[in-house]
């Protein structure tokens, strides 16, 4: 499928061994909830962000986020441009209605 990808992770440890994986993706604002995980995953083309969590055998956790800027910037970088434009905007009607009420 064209609109996904692949995510191959890779975790280990020599210790007490891996306990369980779990991932989740981050579209426009939001994360999706975490997923356990065992094999590679399918990942959608419009996440721009990956959160993974591990857990070892001891019950020690390691997480980390994986960022993708091309994906950011295709979706979720408009959002945040037209937010700041708004409240660009709402300063400058206020500040005009501050100037009408002198």
């Amino acid at each position: 499928n064209k609109n996904l990808n692949i995510l191959n992770l890779s975790v280990k440890d020599e210790g007490t061994g891996v306990g369980e994986t779990f991932v989740r993706a981050k579209t426009w604002i939001f994360w999706s909830d975490w997923e356990r995980i065992s094999a590679p995953i399918a990942v959608k083309k419009n996440v721009w962000a990956i959160g993974i969590r591990t857990t070892d055998n001891a019950g020690n956790l390691a997480a980390q986020v994986i960022y993708r800027w091309g994906a950011f910037f295709g979706n979720a970088a408009p959002l945040f441009l037209l937010l700041i434009a708004g409240g660009i905007g709402a300063l400058v009607l206020l500040k005009r209605r501050k100037k009408a009420l002198r």
